[in-house]
């Protein structure tokens, strides 16, 4: 059985059945996610931990919100990365967050239309 990268039914269901403002809310999860994963690249390659840390944890938040949970676990990983100030592992650790957010994406991707509609 494939893994469930995050869990619709129960943020549909916190999000009072509104399934229209729910995938907005994924999309524009998604495309910021998107975006931040393009300035913590940045952020490794000019050395600024602080930047990797402050990122990583918008990603985690938002995630949790949204019951991706190993979306979040990675972002906390890369997260504790920023704050340690050791860029060493951050690049692992932003390839394995940039696929586990297109794992994301393609779930959202495969819901049904009578599901998200």
């Amino acid at each position: 059985m494939k893994r469930i990268p995050f869990d619709y039914d129960m943020v549909l269901e916190e999000f009072c059945d509104n399934k229209e403002f729910l995938a907005k809310v994924i999309n524009g999860f998604i495309d910021n996610a998107t975006r931040q994963i393009g300035v913590i690249r940045e952020a490794i390659n000019d050395s600024d931990a602080e930047i990797v840390k402050l990122e990583a944890h918008s990603i985690k938040g938002a995630a949790l919100n949204l019951s991706a949970n190993m979306l979040a676990n990675i972002a906390l990983e890369l997260e504790d990365i920023g704050k340690s100030g050791i860029l060493k592992d951050a690049d692992e650790k932003l390839r394995m967050l940039s696929m586990e957010l297109n794992e994301v994406r393609l779930y959202n991707q495969s819901l049904s239309p009578e599901k998200i509609n």
